[in-house]
């Protein structure tokens, strides 16, 4: 962590590794800079000073000309694509005054949530900008501010800092991820910044705002539900497995240990690695992976203490990662490598007297831990260490009048805490217990017009989903209750034509956890070319046959 002084009032701007959050309202700022493009000068950017009135003059602005403002959202920058391309645009139909607003030290990766703060400096500043254009003879009323997620917000901010109201904002995809959270209109794009605001969403419910932003909204279809549109996936989309490119895409996943997302992502290691690694395996591939250097990772994952198998060395011992650690090692048929009596005394020792059961010893319940505790137990043949009964009870106090199930008593119904406790269930012969066909209605309607499936009522899409509810149907003997066929079209849409893995939505980026879920639903809906799944363990069908392994499923 590093303090930097900023100014004379004695505010700090708070640096942590690549991050920066200001905490000075000065402007000029030196990570916020202006320049100016037009046709004559082509792609050379001139830096416009605000606090030099002959900045302007020198730079080639013509203040007859109608102004453009274009300013780059999270991760962006002036000078690379989308805002080039947009810039061009602009040029290319008419000579504008195109000004470029850079913010990038200010909004790179990963530092969302420090963006999200800066916003406010870079529009107090970005409106010293327009006003010191207007000074020199610029007209409001050809003046467009144009933002492109962050930035779209950004533009409706200026006008929190200007005397006259802007005439016109267009909104490129404004960003939705905790935008939100303020309340306060003040911190966002609203129909009030300007005369008109035109919106354009092309990845509306993702990273995108799904409601309506301004006077108008444009809806393009981008692979998402967005309201008002019809189509909800990319036309050109795959309509097969690309299976080179996923198993190339799963095996090179973490290879670069000084990558960031590597250093990230040490908090869920053992998980990630069940990802992936039950991912190849059903694609037949388990030969094309260290299988003596996982086992070795995962031994040393094991806390000689407690039993239990973290996320990563150093890390805290934790259920989840327990039972991804012990089905990896079902896969191998290595359970022997590690303390399989420590482990059994770890997930016993978590069961509280209710019944239900503790992610670790900091005390969180969850249905999802209970499905843990009965899975690994289940899986190491020592199901008769824990109170049973007593666990049902407590999973059966989670059942909903929609026949769902919650993380907790009285929680809200969710298809992943459903999965995990028809697993539970599955897993203890009690499914008679279960409200079969109303929970599997409930189940159907999490269908979507895109094929799509998602984990509770109002909400989008999902691949994770895909595995979330069929496996669900799949246990209560109701797979036929959905279009296994619109469903299959969503999942491959959601391929990387490009890296392979898969997305959770249609052009989002891929990751092993989608990749295990999609293609595992895809084994579900009867795809000959990937291995068959077992619906309670997502794990392949013929390791639990090979362990003698019955958990319960109904039949229609």
């Amino acid at each position: 962590m590093e303090n930097t002084s900023s100014g004379i009032w004695n505010i700090f701007d708070i640096r942590y590794w690549r991050c920066v959050m200001k905490k000075t309202d000065i402007c000029p700022d030196k990570d916020i800079k202006f320049y100016l493009y037009t046709r004559e000068t082509g792609t050379k950017r001139l830096r416009i000073d605000i606090r030099n009135d002959y900045s302007l003059g020198y730079s080639g602005f013509d203040p007859t000309k109608k102004n453009v403002l274009i300013i780059h959202g999270f991760n962006g920058t002036e000078s690379k694509t989308p805002m080039t391309i947009l810039r061009n645009a602009y040029l290319s139909r008419m000579d504008y005054n195109i000004f470029t607003v850079d913010w990038m030290p200010l909004a790179r990766f990963p530092c969302y949530l420090s963006a999200l703060s800066n916003m406010k400096l870079v529009s107090q500043c970005t409106a010293k900008l327009y006003a010191f254009i207007m000074e020199h003879g610029g007209d409001a009323r050809e003046t467009t501010c144009v933002g492109h997620s962050l930035g779209a917000h950004i533009c409706g901010m200026i006008s929190n800092h200007l005397d006259v109201k802007q005439h016109k904002i267009v909104g490129l995809d404004p960003a939705r991820p905790l935008i939100n959270r303020y309340g306060n209109k003040y911190f966002r794009l609203t129909p009030d910044d300007a005369h008109q605001v035109q919106i354009i969403h092309t990845n509306a419910g993702g990273l995108g705002e799904v409601n309506q932003v301004g006077h108008v909204d444009f809806c393009v279809n981008g692979g998402t539900r967005q309201p008002g549109c019809k189509g909800h996936l990319i036309q050109n989309a795959p309509v097969t497995i690309l299976f080179d490119k996923h198993i190339e895409f799963l095996r090179d996943y973490g290879k670069n240990e000084d990558n960031y997302e590597f250093g990230m992502t040490d908090y869920l290691r053992v998980s990630g690695m069940y990802w992936g690694l039950t991912a190849l395996e059903l694609l037949n591939q388990s030969h094309s992976t260290p299988q003596d250097e996982i086992v070795a990772f995962i031994k040393n994952c094991q806390d000689p203490e407690s039993g239990g198998i973290s996320a990563c060395l150093g890390h805290d011992p934790h259920l989840l990662h327990t039972l991804s650690g012990v089905q990896i090692l079902a896969m191998y048929d290595r359970l022997e490598a590690i303390d399989v009596e420590g482990v059994i005394k770890y997930v016993t020792s978590l069961q509280q007297p209710d019944g239900s059961f503790t992610g670790d010893k900091w005390g969180e319940v969850d249905t999802r831990f209970s499905f843990c505790a009965v899975a690994t137990l289940s899986l190491l043949k020592r199901l008769d260490t824990i109170d049973v009964d007593n666990a049902v009870k407590f999973v059966e106090s989670c059942m909903n009048f929609d026949g769902g199930f919650g993380s907790r008593p009285l929680s809200e119904s969710h298809a992943g805490l459903i999965y995990c406790c028809l697993g539970f269930l599955s897993v203890t012969n009690r499914l008679d217990i279960v409200k079969r066909d109303v929970l599997a209605w409930w189940l159907c309607e999490r269908q979507l017009p895109s094929g799509g499936l998602n984990g509770r009522p109002e909400k989008l899409p999902d691949v994770c989903y895909s595995w979330w509810v069929l496996s669900s149907l799949t246990i209560l003997g109701r797979l036929h209750w959905i279009s296994g066929e619109k469903l299959k079209k969503f999942i491959l849409a959601c391929q990387d034509t490009e890296s392979g893995g898969f997305s959770d939505r249609p052009g989002d980026i891929p990751d092993p956890y989608h990749s295990l879920f999609g293609m595992a639903a895809l084994s579900l809906l009867g795809n000959p070319d990937i291995k068959p799944v077992n619906p309670t363990f997502c794990m392949p069908q013929y390791v639990i046959d090979r362990m003698q392994l019955t958990p319960q499923i109904l039949r229609d």
